[in-house]
């Protein structure tokens, strides 16, 4: 039993102050705001996602492991979670009881992170429009391509079915869901009989052939992306690099009392250049590239970095 479950078995009305106390110091740290417990969870279940903001009761303040597990309080459970290709580790189970409700929430190895590597909300029996969960914008478990293409704005990517991430949206071709944290699987429930439909490459939405294989969703997989306030001129960064780039992430670092801001579309891991900036976008490293690290790049080699914004 972890600690902030012994601390709720133990609590009896004589003690029910003192221990409330200690469960919320013990839940909340490390997050910027305090969510409180609830104890009628599933009389007051909040069933909106909204993309890339928040799941439900988790949001960009209630984002960490304690705090979820205090918000949710007996509808949430610290178990062994599937990740992917064979891979498990600990998670938590939200309303582990009720299929309808069911979430799987990764913070990664160790669970210490800020945020949710990812919260994921399936079903393979596809229930339809009337599962629990629901975007802002109406869509659920069972909801058509079509009505998702709708609501993003424009036809999207999907992968072909019948692999490890079939029927996952690849790319959403610049639409309202793109860099939003907002990921689906579909699955077929009509026609399959034409076999490119399957196998690892992707199909546009407006393709016949998919749209005769009625694709619904099976599985929702979201993030709780960080926008922390940035300084004007990496914020306009941030905001050139979403035109282009789908997927990025700023990191922070405090150099001698001075924020560095690594700015990152991923160039670095396949040799490419990625920039380090100060907060007036002064250029102060670089990261990446064919040659030997930087001298400048020394600086950094404590890791010590802090996501500040991300998109995907």
């Amino acid at each position: 039993m972890n600690k902030i479950n012994h601390l709720k078995a133990t609590c009896n009305l004589r003690q029910l102050f003192y221990c409330l106390a200690a469960f919320v110091t013990l839940a909340f740290f490390g997050c910027k705001e305090k969510a409180k417990p609830n104890e009628n969870t599933e009389k007051k279940f909040d069933s909106i996602i909204v993309p890339g903001e928040r799941v439900g009761l988790i949001t960009r303040d209630v984002c960490s492991k304690e705090a979820v597990l205090a918000a949710y309080g007996d509808s949430a459970k610290v178990d062994s979670i599937y990740l992917a290709e064979g891979y498990m580790d600990e998670g938590v189970v939200l309303f582990p009881n009720n299929p309808r409700r069911t979430a799987y929430i990764y913070w990664g190895p160790g669970g210490n992170s800020k945020r949710p590597e990812f919260i994921r909300i399936l079903s393979g029996d596809m229930p339809g429009p009337g599962a629990d969960w629901k975007t802002d914008g109406g869509l659920a478990i069972g909801s058509t391509l079509e009505e998702v293409e709708k609501q993003n704005g424009g036809p999207f990517e999907i992968s072909g079915f019948g692999w490890d991430y079939g029927g996952t949206v690849m790319n959403w071709k610049g639409g309202k869901f793109a860099g939003k944290g907002f990921g689906i699987v579909f699955m077929p429930s009509g026609d399959m009989t034409d076999t490119t439909l399957l196998g690892e490459h992707n199909i546009l939405s407006t393709d016949s052939l998919l749209r005769k294989s009625e694709p619904r969703i099976a599985t929702f997989q979201l993030g709780i992306l960080a926008k922390e306030q940035l300084p004007a001129c990496v914020a306009e960064k941030a905001k050139a690099l979403s035109a282009k780039a789908t997927n990025f992430t700023i990191h922070k670092m405090n150099v001698q009392g001075q924020d560095h801001f690594w700015v990152s579309d991923g160039a670095a891991a396949y040799d490419g250049i990625e920039y380090i900036y100060d907060a007036n976008c002064k250029e102060v490293c670089q990261m990446g590239g064919f040659r030997m690290p930087l001298e400048c790049s020394k600086v950094y080699d404590s890791g010590q970095w802090e996501i500040v914004w991300e998109e995907w």
